[in-house]
């Protein structure tokens, strides 16, 4: 007889919880490999945070500091950068790892991330230094976007990516909202930036881990400014088919299906325990 599913877990998630559910080896990578996590809008992490979150959480990381690019301001921490710092230092300790500011706003988009000034800068890093693999934890609604930007900052990440450079982006908190919380009722889902760019690995999120399950506002969907890459296809078309058998999907005129599709990938992302000014 047909079994109902089992009632999901939760936990506070850890560095070592992260190791475990994703099969990251307890050394936490090599000391040869280097990651960086990317920060923008006045969002800085206090090393003495850095250092009682490595003390609780991951002892293998004990005294390692991350390199700091741009500028950091550690009287000033904000619960993004700790949180990026801390665990992306504590999942993999034995990686080099780099925090990367930029500083000023999006042109057409106030109070949004300079993502050009960004790209410029790894673009000019040496390839013997620069880190090959960056973390962003920022969107931005795509329709706030100007399109221009957009595809430039698509021509960038497509320089990266031939690097060797893996990027991943946060696709969003506020499901097909947007990342500002666009009301759509009545009008199209809105995508999230740079999380639609063909050219970025754009990861959702879940939670709970018995068992692990898409969190309700993690953004997703297409794109309407870049159409759908052939590598997506296959997944593409069998979501659609099977969702549209379960009488799932949302009308035709919400989003657009020929567009690129986010997320990628999904990885827990609520419950996140962090060190923020001695708290």
């Amino acid at each position: 007889s047909h079994q109902p599913p089992p009632t999901p877990t939760k936990e506070d998630v850890t560095p070592s919880m992260l190791r475990h559910m994703y099969n990251v080896s307890a050394s936490g990578g090599k000391s040869n490999v280097s990651q960086a996590v990317a920060s923008f809008l006045h969002e800085y992490f206090s090393p003495a945070d850095l250092s009682a979150f490595q003390q609780q959480f991951s002892p293998a990381s004990v005294g390692h500091t991350p390199k700091v690019v741009g500028g950091n301001v550690p009287g000033s921490p904000t619960l993004e950068a700790s949180l990026d710092i801390q665990y992306i230092m504590s999942v993999a300790p034995k990686a080099a790892s780099e925090f990367w500011y930029t500083s000023g706003k999006q042109p057409h988009n106030p109070g949004a991330e300079p993502f050009i000034e960004f790209l410029a800068a790894i673009s000019e890093a040496p390839d013997d230094s620069v880190p090959k693999v960056f973390s962003i934890s920022y969107a931005d609604d795509e329709n706030q976007v100007d399109v221009l930007y957009a595809r430039r900052v698509s021509v960038e990440l497509q320089k990266a990516a031939a690097r060797g450079i893996s990027m991943l982006v946060a696709s969003g908190d506020f499901g097909v909202a947007g990342n500002t919380n666009q009301i759509c009722h009545g009008k199209p889902f809105v995508p999230t930036f740079p999380a639609t760019s063909p050219f970025i690995t754009a990861v959702g999120g879940t939670w709970y881990q018995k068992p692990e399950i898409a969190f309700q506002i993690s953004s997703g969907g297409f794109s309407n400014y870049f159409a759908r890459p052939k590598y997506q296809d296959k997944a593409v078309h069998a979501f659609l088919k099977s969702a549209a058998k379960a009488g799932k999907l949302p009308p035709p005129h919400k989003y657009n299906a020929t567009g690129r599709a986010f997320p990628d990938i999904a990885a827990q992302s609520a419950n996140f325990p962090i060190k923020v000014k001695g708290a």
